[in-house]
């Protein structure tokens, strides 16, 4: 495709510098030439698919080498560029190509398309360069200094509406002249501060960018290389898990956590264990098994070991409430996945310390801290007290953005949490919450939530389903797992309409169907097939 462009653009009288005339420029060095050629012109970079897969990635293999450093070339001129208008990146792609597939930087700039045809869609490229080229760019604004930025950020705190403009500010100050690695490290921990308050997947996918290039610039020995274990962990580790990536999340981290540990910095060796407990847990919710009550086993003791470093360090900070907190969530898991009645009873006495001890610290109790305790209310049959602990989550809400998966999952789950509080007292109501539960799910792609909310519905109407009251409860007392559960009942649907002939008793017969059904679940059920190897640089 990029060879076709190029002689379309050139019959059109375009002067086009590409790579693929190296060879007969006979360059000294082709790293120094793709970076003043994207530097000083428009760039029009080919959406291939292997040029997507590769984009501003992190690793040594050699494969693909050259797009990983033009993307980071690419990277560096959409933050060198402060105009709101006139970027100086035309993406192209063919028509079949799926612009969420785009990588995020380029996703908000248009994409032209190549048709079938040749010469389709070229006229509309040229004209968009033609117009790029008549844009004379008005002159740069000086930059504020780091130090005032950080200072703005500390100020304004983690919950500001102005943080993100803040670290967008911040980042186009670092691009503003070459990266220096001591400004990245002495900036890094207040930008933490405020991305961890935010719910914005963009920003979030901007500051990993930047990290990325810093990973792959920084000398070992520089002042930015103790900082880098803090990138991977707030950065990469936190944006891959939003993915879903949670097997190569892990890596990243336990790579951080090696780095830490090195450096004697126990303190991001704390944060990094917290991090592991969180991934291993995700991980645990989408496998089944021994596998499940391996990842359980080992997030419980990476939130324990976060927990006992800090301790050692005498935090005061409320970071070991933080630490309690993803200690709570594991035992609620357990509770979920295992069905245990004892980490009902250890996740609530955890959650009530988290929030306690944060309190104390003055450090502000999370919406997901709030909601866990409210899940956990619920569970344990106090249904004011879940009620009032989803009236404060919803409440504060009101002002967030919507536009993001952490604020879906959120609203999702306390969808889920007023549902079962209304369970007996308001039925229909609880059906509608169970209903939109499953929509923000379904949408967001979360499956395990949006099959724990099509189990609800089952468990609310269980005629609807073609099942019983017994049906429920007994699915609910060999089964833990709803995504199972609902294979139960629609394996059970399948066998009465091709009128297989049922075992001597309903026991018997459903016996058999969760065997069947977990042996499948099991078959499909492995998180790590998507892990891939990452060597950090």
């Amino acid at each position: 495709m990029a060879g076709a462009l190029v002689s379309a653009l050139r019959d059109r009288g375009v002067v086009v510098h590409w790579d693929g005339d190296l060879k007969e420029q006979n360059v000294v060095s082709q790293a120094a030439w793709m970076a003043q050629m994207i530097a000083e012109n428009l760039v029009i970079p080919v959406l291939s698919e292997a040029f997507v897969e590769h984009f501003g990635r992190i690793t040594e293999s050699p494969a693909h080498r050259g797009v990983r450093f033009e993307s980071s070339l690419i990277i560096q001129k959409y933050y060198d560029h402060w105009r709101s208008t006139h970027c100086p990146i035309i993406p192209v792609a063919d028509r079949g190509f799926v612009v969420e597939s785009a990588p995020a930087v380029l996703a908000g700039i248009p994409i032209s398309r190549l048709g079938e045809q040749p010469g389709d869609g070229i006229d509309e490229i040229v004209r968009r360069i033609r117009r790029l080229e008549g844009a004379a760019p008005s002159q740069l604004p000086p930059p504020l200094e780091p130090h005032d930025i950080v200072s703005d950020m500390e100020w304004a705190g983690s919950t500001a509406v102005s943080g993100p403009d803040l670290v967008r500010e911040w980042l186009r100050c670092l691009v503003g002249t070459p990266l220096d690695a001591g400004k990245f490290a002495g900036t890094f921990s207040a930008v933490e501060n405020v991305i961890r308050g935010s719910v914005d997947d963009r920003l979030m996918q901007e500051i990993t960018d930047r990290c990325v290039v810093v990973l792959n610039t920084a000398p070992a020995g520089s002042p930015a290389s103790g900082e880098k274990a803090r990138a991977l962990i707030v950065g990469l580790a936190w944006l891959l898990r939003r993915r879903g990536e949670f097997g190569l999340a892990a890596r990243v981290v336990l790579e951080a956590v090696d780095i830490a540990e090195t450096e004697g910095d126990l303190l991001t060796a704390a944060l990094g264990h917290a991090s592991l407990g969180h991934i291993r847990r995700e991980l645990a919710e989408g496998s089944a098994g021994r596998s499940r009550s391996g990842h359980l086993r080992t997030a419980e003791g990476s939130a324990r070991k976060a927990i006992k470093l800090l301790r050692r360090l005498g935090d005061s900070t409320g970071r070991i409430g933080a630490c309690e907190h993803v200690h709570a969530h594991v035992r609620w898991c357990r509770h979920q996945l295992l069905g245990e009645a004892r980490s009902l009873r250890a996740a609530a006495r955890l959650a009530e310390k988290a929030a306690r001890h944060m309190s104390e610290a003055g450090m502000p109790i999370h919406q997901e801290l709030c909601l866990l305790r409210a899940e956990i209310a619920a569970a344990r049959g106090d249904a004011q007290r879940a009620g009032e602990l989803v009236e404060r989550v919803v409440r504060s809400l009101t002002d967030r953005p919507a536009d993001s998966t952490a604020f879906s999952a959120l609203v999702g789950r306390a969808h889920l949490v007023s549902a079962e509080i209304r369970r007996h007292t308001e039925p229909l109501k609880a059906v509608r919450l169970a209903e939109a539960a499953f929509k923000i799910f379904d949408r967001a792609s979360m499956t395990r939530f949006a099959d724990l909310s099509r189990w609800m519905l089952v468990t609310l109407d269980p005629r609807a389903a073609g099942v019983t009251p017994a049906d429920v409860r007994y699915l609910e007392r060999r089964c833990q797992d709803p995504r199972v559960r609902l294979g139960a009942v629609a394996e059970r649907g399948r066998r009465i309409d091709e009128r297989i002939r049922p075992r001597w008793s309903a026991r018997a017969e459903w016996r058999d169907i969760l065997k069947a059904v977990e042996s499948s679940a099991g078959d499909q059920s492995s998180p790590t097939a998507r892990i891939t190897p990452f060597l950090g640089g």
